[in-house]
């Protein structure tokens, strides 16, 4: 352990910590560091808060060939995973542990006068896991012995032994269910409170709480909040219930994270123009403690908004869908509801309690449960995206980091072979998408599975409200594979992840009881529909209808260009291979990447509530009066 690293210098070599080739590396550090300065000036080492400190006050380390491209980076892009040393084209001499410390003057940086920090944020409290005593840190080598499983302190670290075929976190837990005493339980956010904190002006308590989180997680921080705003602001931190309050209004962000279950029956509330026209549904994992649920909610909530997506998409497979949910037809069920596979940026919403979601949602490839001609002939529905916004009780957009992404199919048991129906098979895709690629990798492979890439290209950001609704780029459409071989009857098959980790995967038709080790199939929730979304839409059921068809319509942003879109050519071609494809380049850091403000968003949000205000005489059911005189900042 290296207790005070050195914080006087930005970078400082430790000769005494000597890797070398083929070592696994892991590091984890805590307590606080003197910055200098006026009244309390501690802060984290890890993982500090207050003004400035989303580019200064982070402990740094570098490990040639091991971090990075052997960069100098946060310690917290770090910690929770295993680094591997190549030692290529460095000297073994050179192969020694280098520390660093951010900040734009080092002269009365240290650890002398211990503070509670700026924001409370370095208490000594060792019964409430508050570490703030001075910085310390441990660097574990692995050499030439497995490594043991990755852990953290803090409850609500999200934590994967296993990548999906991108490179992101694959069916990911909470670190709390990581530890024995814990398997199989869900937590509750109450136990880091509520991810919030009340503050106070002058010993007056403020009328709603605030994000805080720094003792929960060290994978997210202030940079990674979503807030809704201006009349969005409004509603939402009046859902959170005025000085009663224990959540603040928004959503705490991690990273995008891959996971594979069960979706459950879409909900999309009231056709628009009476609604709005959102898709919503459940997600449950096959493992009996339902990874990263919390507060005694089974399962995720995923959700993703149709004038970014659904609306935009033309293809038959996709334009079938959209006619079965819009007829509240029992063939919705049929075309999606089978076995999922689903992308996201995984976080906290704090709307109403904290909900566990995947939202945005990127990627989405789900069985649908009707046959072709027999139970060999499969459809996958599918569609990619790499940027989207949160929903009403936000104010961004949020990018996935990825220009192109892959879907790992699951062989089905008993195959020995699969081929593409490409007469059937369509996608349709903005301009500069391409794909689908397919490649096969036949059992007894622990790789075996249909890979799917496709080709998006860097998000397209959006400064005008009236640039396309759509998260430009994507891709929608339908897979269709033939198998050839004789089916296994049996309701639970197995996958190995990308590590050789076993995964248990439910029957792709049908929820079962059967069990796969200690895993239990666990039946889909149902789904919850966001609190303030559905008081708005309570509102406007009490007008009369010709006032109700006006304040729908005043969603429409009339000028709004459409996305152009395109049929991609099919390959026509099947790739057999004998190992995985190489995981597609992502960020070692794992963090969530603000793409900018959700600007149509919140234009099409606040022209429902002034033409609500206006139909209403400026007392809405159900909302305060306060939301019409909310300030709107004129967007173009």
């Amino acid at each position: 352990m290296i207790v005070e690293p050195v914080v006087t210098e930005h970078e400082t070599a430790y000769p005494s910590v000597l890797f070398a080739p083929g070592d696994i590396v892991e590091v984890t550090a805590d307590g606080c560091v003197q910055t200098g300065g006026h009244g309390n000036t501690w802060k984290r080492y890890v993982n500090p808060s207050g003004p400035n400190s989303v580019s200064l006050y982070h402990g740094l380390i570098r490990i040639l060939t091991g971090t990075q491209n052997s960069a100098l980076v946060r310690i917290n892009s770090v910690i929770g995973k295993q680094l591997q040393v190549t030692g290529v084209g460095v000297p073994s001499s050179e192969l020694m542990l280098h520390l660093g410390y951010e900040d734009d003057g080092y002269s009365d940086n240290g650890y002398y006068s211990h503070d509670d920090g700026t924001e409370d944020q370095c208490k000594i409290d060792p019964t409430h896991g508050l570490d703030g005593g001075p910085a310390h840190l441990t660097v574990t080598i692995y050499r030439a012995v497995p490594p043991d499983t990755t852990g953290s302190r803090f409850d609500f670290d999200v934590i994967s032994n296993a990548l999906d075929p991108n490179g992101l976190p694959y069916n990911p837990l909470w670190s709390w269910q990581q530890r024995p005493e814990n398997q199989g339980k869900i937590p509750n956010t109450s136990q880091c409170h509520n991810f919030s904190t009340r503050g106070s002006t002058l010993g007056i308590p403020d009328e709603f709480m605030s994000p805080s989180f720094a003792d929960c997680t060290d994978q997210a921080d202030t940079s990674s909040v979503d807030e809704p705003i201006e009349i969005n602001g409004t509603l939402c931190r009046y859902a959170t219930t005025p000085y009663f309050g224990d959540t603040f209004s928004g959503h705490v962000n991690w990273f995008p994270i891959t996971v594979e279950g069960s979706a459950g029956r879409v909900d999309h509330g009231d056709v628009f123009p009476f609604g709005d026209d959102d898709y919503t549904f459940s997600y449950n994992s096959q493992e009996q403690a339902n990874p990263l649920s919390v507060n005694g909610r089974s399962g995720l909530h995923v959700e993703f908004d149709s004038d970014e997506t659904v609306d935009n998409f033309t293809s038959l497979e996709w334009a079938a869908f959209h006619r079965a949910v819009d007829n509240n037809q029992d063939r919705a069920s049929q075309l999606f509801r089978g076995h999922t596979i689903l992308t996201g940026m995984f976080g906290l919403d704090g709307e109403h309690g904290m909900k566990a979601e995947l939202h945005p949602l990127y990627a989405l490839a789900t069985l649908r449960d009707n046959f072709e001609n027999d139970p060999k002939d499969e459809v996958w529905l599918m569609f990619v995206r790499n940027q989207g916004d949160e929903g009403y009780c936000s104010s961004q957009i949020w990018n996935a980091g990825f220009e192109d992404y892959t879907f790992r199919l699951r062989w089905l048991p008993g195959m020995t072979s699969v081929d593409v129906n490409w007469d059937k098979t369509e996608f349709v895709g903005t301009d500069g998408t391409s794909g689908p690629i397919i490649s096969v990798v036949p059992p007894p492979s622990p790789a075996a599975g249909v890979y799917v890439r496709f080709h998006l290209g860097p998000a397209v950001a959006t400064s005008s409200i009236f640039d396309p609704g759509a998260s430009v780029p994507f891709v929608n459409g339908g897979l269709h594979l033939v198998w050839t071989g004789t089916p296994i009857a049996h309701p639970v098959g197995a996958v190995r992840a990308n590590d050789g980790a076993d995964v248990g995967v439910l029957n792709p038709r049908e929820w079962s009881g059967s069990t796969a080790g200690t895993a239990v199939a666990q039946p889909p929730t149902a789904v919850e529909t966001d609190q303030i979304e559905q008081a708005i839409r309570s509102a406007i059921d009490k007008l009369p209808a010709a006032q109700r068809s006006r304040v729908a319509k005043a969603r429409i942003l009339r000028g709004t260009r459409t996305a152009r879109v395109h049929r991609l050519p099919p390959t026509r071609s099947i790739t057999r291979m004998t190992s995985a494809p190489a995981v597609a380049g992502t960020s070692t850091r794992l963090h969530a990447i603000k793409g900018g403000p959700a600007n149509r968003k919140m234009a099409r949000d606040a022209a429902e509530i002034k033409a609500l205000c206006s139909a209403s005489h400026n007392a809405p059911a159900g909302l305060p009066a306060s939301v019409c005189t909310a300030p709107v900042t004129v967007r173009h």
